[in-house]
C-alpha cells in the first residue's frame, strides 16, 4: 500500500503546473507547487536549508529540510507543499533540482 501511495505521489508532482510565485500565494495550505527562480539568498543549518527564491518582481522562502548550498544568482526549480508559516506562504521542498 505504500509503494502505491508513494507511486501516486510521484505521478502527481510530475503533472504539476508551474505557477509564477505570486501565484503561489493563491493556492491552498498543503497544495503541491512547482517554482522555478534565481537564488536570491539563503542559510544552511545542519538539518535545514531556507531559500529565498526570485523571479521577475516576486520572490518566495523555500524550506529544505536537506543541507544545500546553493550559491546566490544561481537557477534552481524547487517542487514541494504551499505552507503558512507565520502568516506567510513558503514552499517546504520536497525535490531540488539545479538548472545551470
Amino acid at each position: 500500500m505504500k509503494k502505491i501511495i508513494t507511486l501516486l505521489i510521484i505521478i502527481y508532482l510530475i503533472t504539476l503546473s508551474e505557477p509564477p510565485i505570486k501565484e503561489i500565494n493563491e493556492l491552498e495550505i498543503g497544495d503541491y507547487a512547482r517554482v522555478t527562480g534565481i537564488v536570491n539568498n539563503s542559510y544552511t543549518t545542519d538539518r535545514l536549508t531556507i531559500i529565498t527564491l526570485k523571479n521577475n518582481n516576486d520572490s518566495i522562502k523555500t524550506v529544505i529540510f536537506n543541507e544545500l548550498h546553493p550559491r546566490p544568482g544561481g537557477l534552481i526549480e524547487v517542487t514541494g507543499r504551499v505552507k503558512n508559516y507565520k502568516g506567510e506562504k513558503e514552499l517546504t521542498g520536497v525535490k531540488v533540482k539545479y538548472l545551470n
